[in-house]
């Protein structure tokens, strides 16, 4: 987010790439399955604190 000014008024600006498409589709056959996502989100439901620790460790 980057600051705009117009006018004496200050107005944050959001800017960003699109995300790239990560989740198999039938449009986007070359993904990542769907039980990999899932399987984050059942972590981050279940332990969110370890779940970071070990993903700190996975990712370095």
């Amino acid at each position: 987010m980057t600051n705009f000014i117009t006018g004496g008024l200050r107005r944050p600006l959001w800017h960003s790439a699109g995300p790239p498409i990560m989740r198999k589709t039938e449009h986007y056959p070359g993904s990542l399955p769907t039980e990999i996502f899932d399987g984050l989100r059942a972590g981050l439901a279940g332990n969110r604190a370890q779940f970071f620790r070990v993903l700190h460790r996975i990712l370095g």
